[in-house]
């Protein structure tokens, strides 16, 4: 059975994610990254963190739930990018 790690990285690939891996500068790689690391994972968690803290509901703790889990995503996709596996 594949890890959730290993299926992660055939999902990036079919979906044309750049990669070091495919020859496409490190650059190129950290810059996207970032980009999406400070989106999901720095504004979407905090903005979500916040609202939920405010307002427990269910609702807002779905929301919360899903930004988080679009942020393992985009922490998944950055390292297999640059070229991390574990």
């Amino acid at each position: 059975m594949k890890s959730l790690f290993e299926q992660q990285g055939e999902f990036f690939k079919a979906m044309g994610s750049p990669s070091v891996a495919d020859g496409v500068p490190l650059t190129e790689c950290v810059s996207l990254s970032y980009s999406l690391i400070w989106e999901e994972v720095v504004d979407e968690t905090l903005r979500a963190l916040n609202k939920y803290k405010a307002d427990p509901s269910l609702e807002n703790k779905v929301e919360l739930a899903d930004v988080l889990l679009d942020s393992v995503y985009v922490l998944l996709h950055c390292a297999h990018s640059i070229g991390i596996h574990f």
